[in-house]
């Protein structure tokens, strides 16, 4: 057998085993993320995780060091697959915020409503960049407002903008991200004393359609 023949059956084995490996990887976080949805977070150990998953726990082992570093890796997930949240800049994004965003729940809406329900407690101290954001918008947007009309108002946009108005709109309405991101929008124009988004970057192939 030639060498570039040898050469081209490792470079194909390797690669063979570099997909099982990821296949591997991908069905144990989605077993990971199922246990979550059912049974929250306590449900999730490398025993179960295992058993769901069809391998042993031996495996999940190799690729997860402990149960903590299977946990964060399923929620690293979730974010990588909805994308940043970016910073709004003025009253503009802060409509095409829910625009944009809420269409990308629908395909990781039992996921999310986990989440949720694991970080009703957040650190004030991380909330404070979005919050100084929302803010400045409406100073912008609406400059006639005193501090505590404004205070009150971003908190209300703040909620409107969150996966947790989504989650309400998707599940007590029946609604899905499309819908609740333009109901959103329209309570948004009513708050900031504006017209409708513009178009510029809320395309139709980020809003799901």
């Amino acid at each position: 057998m030639s060498d570039g023949m040898t050469d081209t059956m490792t470079d194909t084995l390797t690669s063979l085993r570099v997909d099982y490996k990821q296949q591997t990887r991908t069905r144990i976080l989605k077993a990971a993320a199922e246990l979550i949805c059912k049974d929250g977070e306590d449900a999730v150990t490398m025993a179960s995780v295992a058993a769901r998953a069809g391998i042993s726990e031996r495996t999940v082992y190799r690729h997860f060091a402990n149960r903590s570093t299977l946990v964060r890796s399923v929620w690293e997930g979730l974010q990588e697959r909805l994308g940043p949240t970016p910073i709004p800049r003025d009253a503009n994004d802060l409509l095409q915020g829910p625009m944009v965003k809420f269409p990308r729940y629908d395909d990781e809406r039992e996921l999310i409503r986990a989440y949720l329900h694991r970080r009703r407690r957040v650190d004030s101290q991380q909330l404070s960049g979005p919050q100084q954001a929302i803010l400045q918008c409406l100073e912008q947007a609406v400059p006639e407002l005193d501090q505590n009309q404004r205070r009150r108002r971003a908190a209300i946009v703040q909620l409107l903008t969150s996966p947790d108005a989504c989650d309400l709109m998707c599940r007590m309405w029946g609604f899905d991200g499309i819908d609740a991101g333009d109901a959103a929008a329209e309570a948004l124009q009513v708050l900031l004393n504006c017209g409708p988004p513009s178009d510029s970057t809320a395309t139709p192939e980020d809003r799901g359609r």
